[in-house]
This record gives C-alpha cells, structure tokens and sequence, in this order.
C-alpha cells in the first residue's frame, strides 16, 4: 500500500492470510485461527480491536501498480467478508479467530510451544543483526508444529543457513520487481 498513511492505522496481513486460506480451501473459517504477535503495544491494541469493528478501509486505487497486485487487490476478502464501498467487513466467525499479543521474538517464547501450521513473518527479520536472526529463526521454529512451514521476506543468506540447522530447510525463494524505468 506503499505506506500510505492517510486513513486509520491498518493491517491487512491477518486478514490477507485469512483469505488465502480459505479461498485456496487450506483452512475452514470454523477452525481458522491467526494469532499476531508484535513488539508495538498500538499495534496489539489495533489487532485486538478489529474482532470488535470487522472492518478495514481500503486505500484508493493505484493505477501505477502492477496489474497483478491490482487484481489481488480488488479480490482481498471476498472469501472471509465483503466490500462496501471503501472498505471491506469481514464476517463476525472468522474476525473473532483474529487475535494479538505482545511478543518480542528475541527474548520470549511460549510455553508450551504452540505448534502452528504456519508462521508469516514479514518485515521483520530483515531488522535483526546476524545473531539476532539466529535467536529470533530459533524461536520461531519452537513454535512450528511438525511439516509447519514459514513465510518471511528476508533475503539474506544468514536467514537460509539457520533455517537449514533448525529444520527449516527453503522450499522457494524468488525475487520480485521493485520497480520499472529506464536502463
């Protein structure tokens, strides 16, 4: 949304996720449940609130981006909710399986381990030093249930190599275009 910061503060990732999941038939909304954790108390708060307001304002059409994430976009949510006008309302049973906590992925761990089906951690790793990365990859993969995979951008080699030791081992990876112009 290219942090486009006139409307609301937002996070649309539970919800990508949710949507995903259930358009692709890899989740039942019944039994979906997506759990956020975050260093940033205001945003804890925003993502235990949204059960409350099921809804997200959607930002104004970009037509400089691509054709594809225009086509996603115009998509998101039609399998958890719908659109109305500007914003799109998640139905009630699959905004209650939407929860948050504080969390610092470096220091704390759960216990027990919560044994999750997937882990998406995006815009996060790439802030860690290489020691940190180990911490917070070793965490991570504590609380990864067996075949759970994990999502994340990070794209430094560091982040292939400890996931490989933790059992992590990369099943893609690719690079996507930033941006198009001259040379």
């Amino acid at each position: 949304t290219e942090l486009f910061d006139a409307l609301e503060p937002q996070s649309y990732q539970p919800v990508a996720v949710a949507d995903a999941l259930t358009e692709l038939r890899l989740a039942r909304p019944d039994r979906l449940r997506i759990h956020c954790v975050d260093i940033n108390d205001r945003v804890i708060q925003h993502l235990r609130e949204f059960p409350k307001r099921r809804q997200l304002l959607l930002p104004p059409e970009r037509p400089h981006l691509s054709a594809d994430y225009r086509a996603w976009f115009e998509k998101l949510g039609r399998s958890i909710g719908a659109r109305d006008g500007a914003r799109l309302v998640v139905r009630r049973e699959v905004a209650e399986r939407i929860s948050a906590e504080r969390m610092n992925i470096l220091t704390e761990r759960y216990e027990p381990p919560p044994q999750y089906e997937l882990v998406v951690a995006t815009n996060v790793l790439t802030y860690f030093d290489r020691a940190e990365l180990g911490l917070a990859l070793t965490s991570i993969a504590s609380m990864l249930g067996p075949g759970g995979y994990l999502v994340h951008n990070e794209l430094r080699a560091e982040a292939e190599g400890f996931g490989r030791m933790l059992g992590l081992a990369p099943i893609q990876a690719r690079s996507i275009e930033i941006t198009t112009g001259p040379g």
